[in-house]
């Protein structure tokens, strides 16, 4: 006996129902003074992370990632283990370290653990923020924090790069990736899904790649 075809088609009442979620991008983005799109952060902030980065690399020093566990946190890490490794940077040279769970990146505990890696670069993503003492306690380190959760006090002496307040917020995946993929001409191909993955496990599966949002086709 014959199986009757699958009907993969969706209803009437499904496309409707999709049609009227609401769209992540249609928040309008900050302007400028003379009109231009402000995002997915400070151009200043954004600039400065990509000096940094550069430092990082031409550096050749130790290098410690501090990505959040889930899928935003750890795509943006990828894409910054990426990044420096493009640039120069010896891949035995980065380290990551994951906070146990339960506990943040301010526990003494999780201070000393990163500290203990004598890394001279440490990058953390995605691992939300508040006032605290410096990543670790050596004055030497220097420290970049790269997230999107809402705050306006971050951990002492360290270079902040935030999404927060330049809607539609990016992810941290995606604003890693804008912040890396000038950096090299093969970040886009190498790392583009990795900003899909991440944006999408924190806005899920409805989120349309709308302006002020990178085309992805080529991703899809």
């Amino acid at each position: 006996m014959k199986r009757k075809a699958v009907n993969t088609k969706e209803s009437p009442q499904v496309k409707r129902q999709k049609e009227l979620l609401p769209n992540h991008c249609d928040i309008q983005p900050r302007k400028g003074s003379d009109g231009s799109t402000t995002w997915p952060a400070s151009s200043e902030a954004i600039e400065n992370a990509r000096v940094y980065l550069r430092e990082c690399a031409s550096s050749k020093a130790k290098t410690l990632i501090v990505p959040d566990k889930d899928a935003d946190g750890l795509d943006a890490g990828v894409i910054i283990h990426r990044t420096l490794t493009a640039l120069g940077a010896p891949a035995s040279s980065i380290e990551v370290h994951l906070v146990e769970k339960g506990k943040s990146i301010h526990d003494d505990e999780e201070r000393e653990a990163m500290g203990a890696k004598k890394a001279e670069y440490i990058i953390v993503v995605d691992q939300g923020s508040r006032p605290a003492p410096p990543v670790v306690d050596d004055p030497d380190v220097k420290s970049l924090i790269i997230d999107h959760h809402l705050s306006d006090e971050f951990p002492k002496k360290a270079q902040i790069v935030s999404a927060c307040h330049y809607p539609p917020v990016a992810t941290s995946a995606l604003l890693t990736y804008e912040i890396c993929k000038p950096l090299h001409p093969d970040i886009a191909s190498s790392c583009g899904y990795l900003c899909v993955m991440g944006t999408h496990g924190d806005l899920g599966n409805t989120v349309k790649w709308d302006p002020p949002f990178p085309d992805m086709k080529e991703v899809f």
